[in-house]
């Protein structure tokens, strides 16, 4: 979301208040259901980062999981993909499971990051947890 002077509003949420101005782009006037298709228009990339950077602090903070891939062995453990940037999954906290599943979306726990250094550090996630923690949803 926008204010009306195009700068991005700064919202703890990402959800959409009257007033909020929204970049779209009309894809097709008259689609096959008779309505009009619209599709958002990229966020800036320096905005997308940020917003990227707040929800992996407030996952950290929370406890929640964080999905990414395990790209490859690096000299520490292994680099992971997480919403386009690369976290260290430390030997030590990573589980043979997860480390031997290269390229495939999986949990992890954000363990701590530095917004200096633009480090983002990841423990694995036991599979019982994630049991635990699917029971839980769907109980909800």
């Amino acid at each position: 979301a926008y204010t009306a002077a195009g700068q991005p509003v700064q919202r703890s949420s990402g959800t959409l208040l009257p007033g909020d101005f929204v970049k779209l782009r009309l894809s097709c006037f008259n689609t096959p259901y008779g309505d009009v298709q619209l599709d958002p228009v990229g966020i800036p990339g320096d905005v997308r980062g940020k917003l990227v950077w707040d929800e992996l602090e407030a996952r950290m903070r929370t406890g929640k999981l964080v999905m990414g891939r395990v790209l490859n062995v690096t000299a520490k453990g292994y680099a992971v993909g997480v919403a386009g940037y690369v976290a260290l999954l430390e030997s030590n906290h990573a589980l043979p499971e997860a480390a031997a599943q290269i390229g495939t979306l999986q949990p992890f726990y954000v363990a701590s990051m530095d917004k200096a250094r633009k480090q983002i550090k990841l423990s694995g996630v036991r599979r019982e947890v994630m049991d635990m923690e699917e029971m839980y949803r769907r109980s909800m």
